[in-house]
């Protein structure tokens, strides 16, 4: 099983428990998918794909970077092309602790969705702090989810 996490970037030294990536990209000024080459991951992709490998070992982890290193904030543009290099690839299962909500930026990426969706990607992305409507996660065919403090372990609702 393939996943890419789409988020800051992920760093295994970190955790261990990661292994070795299955590819670790970034999309770059032109909104180009490219090879990553060392530069510093953040934290955050870093500990979605432990929290991933700790259920499951099967699962091949990839990386593709399109949080900027210092304002935190990415573009709808290197989504959009993150979703697409996800599709051309066969990725399995997309992660994303991410989203806009600005409804300009919806129909590209709810083109993209409803592609990898037919196909029958997982995708998976994170709902607004705010719990406003978010694009991607709530879009068809989205596992959207949600922070919940008073929730422990395993527990989900």
């Amino acid at each position: 099983m393939h996943i890419a996490v789409i988020d800051d970037g992920v760093n295994p030294s970190i955790f261990p428990c990661i292994g070795q990536l299955l590819f670790d990209k970034t999309v770059n000024e032109r909104g180009k998918v490219v090879s990553r080459h060392g530069k510093i991951a953040g934290l955050h992709g870093t500990i979605v794909a432990a929290i991933i490998k700790t259920y499951t070992d099967s699962a091949q982890i990839g990386s593709i970077k399109i949080i900027d290193d210092e304002t935190f904030q990415g573009r709808a543009s290197h989504l959009i092309a993150a979703l697409q290099w996800c599709g051309e690839n066969g990725i399995d299962i997309i992660h994303m602790s991410l989203g806009v909500q600005a409804l300009c930026d919806e129909p590209g990426i709810s083109d993209c969705i409803a592609n990898l969706v037919a196909n029958g990607t997982i995708l998976v992305a994170a709902l607004a702090n705010n719990m406003r409507y978010t694009i991607p996660a709530c879009l068809p065919g989205v596992f959207g989810v949600k922070a919940a403090s008073h929730l422990d372990g395993d527990q989900y609702e």
